[in-house]
């Protein structure tokens, strides 16, 4: 038996394992668990751009954000969302299989004028939250470590994200987060549907920007590395997401 080429092979299938490997791994180790030492608080003077519609009918969404946000001492802006009854349809591409509905056209378009608006600006990030979304008591703890370890790479980090199309709200574990859990960040190589809280860097704007406008895809549909595959993208999204989430997006009347 030739045991040169039979250790040659071995070490080639180890490395196309570990490729393999690589390649569909979610976590990057160098990025959890985060470090949660004695930081300065670096989310004095943040605020999040809340998307709410201005009218009656976002009043008990309103209310649902100053309960939450409050209670976790979370500064935020109302920013105005596009009316979804005064969008015409007849504008916008056919979403693959489906028409896109005026309510997720509305959102999209809300959403690539906050990138606008960060591209317009000095930051060098952005906080972005929908007016359906819950956020934990201990939300500024968490997010103050995430905001201490930041990827340089990133272009988003998700705060929250609805995984195996399922929702969970009003939950005991989503109610709050132990003072002693173990904060990780976990690159993003999967759809996790959901925009409800975010982080957006500038890079990470520009992208979104380019990938959906105009608006063909659903707000979420941007993180799916098959649409942008599709767009001809020169590059894939660079997404982290936070564990435990701090977020989650559900039925408000539950909520409140």
């Amino acid at each position: 038996m030739n045991y040169k080429f039979l250790l040659s092979f071995i070490l080639i299938e180890i490395i196309l394992l570990i490729i393999i490997i690589n390649k569909h791994s979610v976590f990057k180790g160098e990025f959890g668990p985060l470090e949660s030492g004695n930081y300065e608080d670096k989310t004095n003077g943040l605020f999040f751009y809340v998307i709410n519609l201005q009218d009656k009918r976002g009043e008990q969404r309103r209310n649902h954000i100053k309960k939450y946000f409050n209670e976790a001492h979370m500064d935020y802006i109302l920013y105005p969302a596009y009316d979804k009854d005064k969008i015409d349809k007849s504008r916008y591409k056919k979403f693959v299989h489906r028409e896109i509905d005026n309510g997720n056209i509305a959102l999209s378009m809300t959403h690539n004028d906050l990138y606008q608006k960060l591209l317009g600006s000095n930051e060098e990030f952005m906080l972005i939250a929908e007016d359906d979304c819950t956020i934990k008591p201990s939300f500024k703890h968490y997010l103050n470590i995430v905001l201490h370890n930041l990827p340089s790479d990133f272009d988003f980090i998700r705060l929250e994200y609805i995984t195996d199309h399922t929702r969970s709200y009003n939950t005991k574990e989503n109610s709050s987060v132990p003072a002693d859990y173990e904060t990780k960040l976990y690159y993003d190589n999967k759809l996790h549907a959901g925009t409800a809280a975010y982080i957006v860097s500038r890079k990470g704007a520009e992208y979104a920007l380019k990938l959906n406008e105009p608006v063909w895809l659903p707000a979420d549909g941007i993180f799916d590395n098959k649409w942008q595959n599709a767009k001809g993208m020169k590059r894939n999204l660079n997404t982290y997401y936070v564990s435990p989430q701090l977020a989650w997006q559900g039925d408000v009347k539950k909520a409140t």
